[in-house]
């Protein structure tokens, strides 16, 4: 639809211009006839002619603004719109980084549930329960890691959907600005 738009105001400069070159021609071609003639060049009509001349020139010059800042606009909204699709590529990813991590936390939960098992039934050789006590202390460590990369992956996720809802709230403000506009140079034509 935009596309559209900006056609249509092309094509009226284009007749903005046709209109300023007929009304140029029909401006000389008077004045001709008038010398042709011998009589003097009617004041009231050249005058008249060169008003109109003048409001085509001034209202083509506007339109050519305005079809300016539009393309400006949707530059400036494609920009935009390549951000948030960035924005949320990576909140993906970092959501997928976040089942991860939680796969990785029951895994690990299991095996600490699973050591503290076989200690509990290897019931006290002193040797075998210094190995699993080994094993539960790393496990344990490994999992208060995973559990901090977990809350890390969490925040920074909660940071990126927040970003990328402020970018989007951008895009809407931006076409409604661009809608605004457009709608004040079809009220102008």
């Amino acid at each position: 639809m935009e596309h559209q738009e900006t056609d249509l105001l092309m094509r009226e400069n284009v007749e903005f211009q046709l209109d300023l070159h007929e009304a140029n021609k029909k401006l000389q071609s008077m004045q001709q006839n008038n010398v042709q003639k011998g009589a003097p060049v009617d004041e009231a009509q050249r005058k008249q002619m060169e008003a109109q001349a003048r409001q085509i020139e001034e209202t083509k010059k506007q339109i050519e603004a305005q079809v300016k800042t539009i393309e400006n606009e949707r530059r400036l909204l494609e920009e935009q719109r390549k951000t948030v699709e960035s924005k949320r590529k990576e909140v993906e990813e970092k959501e997928k980084n976040l089942a991860e991590f939680d796969r990785q936390l029951k895994k690990r939960k299991e095996q600490m549930d699973q050591l503290e098992k076989s200690l509990q039934k290897a019931g006290g050789t002193a040797a075998a329960a210094g190995e699993l006590n080994k094993k539960l202390t790393e496990t344990q460590r490994q999992l208060d890691a995973i559990t901090k990369q977990f809350e890390e992956a969490k925040e920074e996720a909660k940071r990126a959907a927040t970003e990328t809802e402020r970018l989007l709230q951008l895009v809407a403000m931006s076409q409604e600005e661009q809608n605004a506009k457009e709608k004040t140079i079809m009220e102008l034509q």
